[in-house]
């Protein structure tokens, strides 16, 4: 089966822990159970990061990653044989918190104070947490 690298691997990889990416490590167990050790090819709707997750389970090159960003969270992922897997998002899954966008804002803009970047750090935390204990089948759909 294809090698699933830990959770802090994948984060370390992505640039930071956030809900997203523990949502793409979900997202990539699941789909490393369906390709076995067969290489995989990965059309995504979305930069968004998840997508970072799939990227570094499968090794993905410009040759096996197709992006068309949409804004959507989308994947499909083939095998050589053709056979392929869809993963989407349930739709208003998205695990967020006012207060830590209004956060984000500022700490992507180089604005946030000390206090407010600890805080953006702990609400993220708070909400890596939540998509970790969400059940998949509330953020995520998978069919082949």
């Amino acid at each position: 089966m294809t090698q699933i690298p830990t959770f802090e691997e994948i984060a370390e990889a992505h640039g930071h822990r956030c809900p997203g990416i523990a949502i793409g490590y979900k997202m990539a167990k699941a789909a490393a159970e369906w390709a076995g050790d067969e290489p995989v090819r990965v059309y995504s709707t979305t930069t968004r990061c998840p997508l970072d997750a799939l990227r570094h389970t499968f090794n993905l090159t410009d040759e096996t990653l197709t992006i068309e960003d949409k804004g959507e969270l989308h994947f499909i992922l083939e095998k050589a044989d053709g056979s392929k897997l869809f993963i989407d998002e349930v739709p208003g899954s998205k695990i967020k918190n006012d207060e830590g966008d209004k956060l984000r804002k500022k700490v992507r803009e180089g604005t946030a104070s000390k206090e407010e970047t600890a805080r953006f750090n702990e609400i993220q935390e708070e909400l890596l947490q939540q998509a970790f204990n969400t059940p998949d089948e509330k953020l995520f759909t998978i069919h082949s």
